[in-house]
């Protein structure tokens, strides 16, 4: 759904793809979950 690449303690989230706003939810949902599940405290996302 979205790939991340970290550069220097920041993660950047592109979209994979085409991004599918109709499951914008659940878009935003699993990427709190993967983004606090990393620990990480800064987050870019790149649209």
């Amino acid at each position: 759904m979205y790939q991340y690449e970290e550069i220097e303690g920041y993660v950047i989230i592109k979209p994979k793809g085409e991004l599918d706003l109709s499951n914008a939810f659940n878009f935003k949902k699993q990427l709190l979950n993967d983004f606090l599940t990393k620990g990480k405290n800064k987050l870019i996302i790149d649209l």
